[in-house]
């Protein structure tokens, strides 16, 4: 499976952050958040922050089971505390997990504009997964950040509501451009900042943007 295949097969967005994606029949859940129904399924739950479209516990009992093993900033470690019996790994960015079916590696989110949002102090995280030769970058909420230089991957899932995260769609577009990602996926719209009859254009706008250097894949 080729990894646009991969993308519209195995990768379900629900809202903001909220992913769930299939890695050979193991399940992996980025901030669960506005879930649509029981799942109960998941091997690996990836938590970035603590906003509550990334940190809702309401949702993660939808997607978690007994044996969910969960990632997150060390700036959560307490937030868990309500899932006592499941294992969980803390992160800071830079740090690497090799998990059973996949490698995360931990990676700067923070604003450079709006640093109130998303403070670098905080040491939160985005993640990206690598899998079978596959590479995906979830950045979570950030603005375009000078160490997206250093990372590479198949396909990077972007912030598009213009306004806790990346300001403009040029950002987004550059984004997918610092990181050599064959496939920019847009994420994090419609629900809280952006309304959704200015997505359309958003989005068209990143094809634009994007023409000849990365294509646009939308789920």
């Amino acid at each position: 499976m080729n990894v646009k295949e991969f993308l519209l097969n195995n990768v379900k967005w629900f809202s903001q952050g909220c992913m769930r994606i299939d890695i050979n029949g193991k399940v992996v859940y980025t901030d669960p958040f506005k879930v649509d129904g029981e799942y109960n399924d998941a091997d690996l739950i990836l938590l970035t922050h603590d906003h509550f479209d990334h940190f809702s516990p309401e949702d993660i009992k939808k997607v978690m089971t007994e044996k969910t093993t969960f990632i997150l900033p060390f700036s959560m470690e307490d937030a868990l505390d309500i899932f006592p019996k499941n294992p969980i790994a803390c992160v800071y960015p830079d740090d690497v997990l090799n998990c059973e079916f996949c490698k995360v590696y931990a990676v700067n989110a923070y604003n450079i504009k709006n640093t109130q949002f998303h403070p670098l102090e905080k040491k939160w995280v985005g993640y990206v997964i690598e899998f079978d030769g596959i590479s995906l970058y979830y950045t979570s909420d950030t603005e375009l950040i000078p160490e997206m230089e250093d990372i590479e991957c198949d396909a990077v899932f972007l912030p598009i509501d213009g306004y806790f995260t990346m300001p403009t769609m040029a950002d987004v577009a550059r984004a997918a451009v610092m990181t050599n990602a064959k496939y920019a996926v847009p994420i994090h719209y419609g629900t809280q900042e952006g309304a959704m009859d200015v997505v359309k254009e958003k989005i068209d706008l990143l094809h634009e943007l994007l023409d000849g250097l990365c294509e646009v894949v939308c789920l």
